[in-house]
């Protein structure tokens, strides 16, 4: 859609902001400008690992390292740690308007999935060796949710749990991963789930997973480090492995396009469909990409290493998690639009 004017009352509206940000202008709607604009960056002397990242409705983020998580509000302010004392690693957060789910591994090598309210209170905890029969493998290596449930996977069993941490559902995957380890999920409003292996990509039908068989695969011989779905049918699996991330189209099983010839740590999208990944070549970048795979800006990140992640907010601002060169936490902002002069 195409506008030529806004009209308040009798009068012509020459330019509109959003947040601060300029989106229209008399000749039309804009992304303004190409380059994305810093808003903070703030170091904290925790961390020695930024393992998952992810936000609430009020866009507090809550980031994990090897054995904390800390709470961070939408100016940066940390608001509260929970220490994981026998954890020796976590591997993903979900967040539900009343409680955040931490999935971990322990010193004895076991896996559990903390359940912690909003003000950093430990709830329950569950062992992951209690919730499925996968004996080989006691950990989750990622988490996801829908509206209601939290979706979690080994390496070789999907689960459905409530926010009681109950098993509604599990079925064994090893045989659509091809006896690959799985290592992240996906899911959107549609009716898929997506997996992402250390060899394959697949899906799964969301409402049926525990009766379905090898579905469409996405097979591209590299391990999937992150993967994300957008609500307009396209998949992005991304590696640290191999070039990418890679666009596909969802429904029909086919590679689009190659969005970068560098490798890439993380993955996320905005409520615009807009794609953002970590990339590195000689440094680290941040890069956004339009849904039809157009580069729209990119942005250097000076983390230390490859502990990297990443999310969108409800303006579909990005936060980045990392760890800086003094080995600290910090997390930096970005805003997509700014206001002229």
């Amino acid at each position: 859609m195409t506008l030529s004017n806004i009209f308040f009352g009798k009068k012509v509206v020459k330019q509109a902001y959003l947040n601060n940000a300029l989106i229209y202008q008399s000749k039309g709607w804009e992304t303004l400008p190409s380059t994305c604009t810093e808003t903070w960056t703030k170091s904290y002397d925790k961390a020695d690992a930024v393992c998952s990242v992810a936000k609430d409705d009020s866009d507090n983020l809550y980031v994990s390292s090897n054995n904390s998580v800390y709470k961070i509000d939408s100016e940066g302010n940390l608001k509260w740690e929970y220490v994981i004392s026998d954890a020796t690693t976590t591997t993903s957060i979900v967040v539900f308007p009343t409680y955040i789910y931490c999935a971990y591994s322990a010193s004895y090598n076991f896996g559990y999935v903390a359940k912690i309210d909003t003000n950093g209170n430990l709830i329950s905890t569950a062992g992951v060796h209690d919730l499925t029969p996968d004996s080989s493998y006691y950990f989750f290596d990622d988490m996801q949710k829908d509206s209601n449930n939290i979706y979690a996977i080994t390496h070789s069993h999907l689960l459905k749990l409530n926010q009681d941490l109950k098993v509604i559902d599990d079925v064994d995957i090893s045989s659509a991963a091809h006896g690959c380890n799985a290592e992240c999920i996906a899911i959107n409003n549609g009716p898929y789930i997506f997996v992402g292996t250390s060899n394959y990509g697949f899906r799964l039908d969301k409402s049926n997973f525990k009766n379905s068989i090898s579905l469409p695969e996405y097979s591209f011989l590299f391990s999937t480090d992150s993967i994300a779905m957008d609500n307009i049918g396209n998949l992005y699996l991304g590696s640290s492995t191999q070039k990418g991330p890679i666009k596909y189209d969802a429904e029909n099983c086919q590679a689009i396009k190659i969005l970068s010839l560098n490798y890439n740590y993380a993955l996320c999208l905005d409520n615009q469909e807009n794609v953002y990944f970590v990339m590195h070549s000689d440094t680290y970048r941040l890069a956004k990409y339009s849904s039809d795979g157009t580069e729209i800006w990119e942005t250097n990140i000076p983390a230390s290493s490859d502990h990297i992640k990443i999310v969108t907010d409800s303006n579909n601002n990005i936060c980045v998690a990392y760890v800086d060169n003094n080995s600290k936490l910090a997390i930096k902002k970005f805003i997509n639009l700014v206001k002229e002069n």
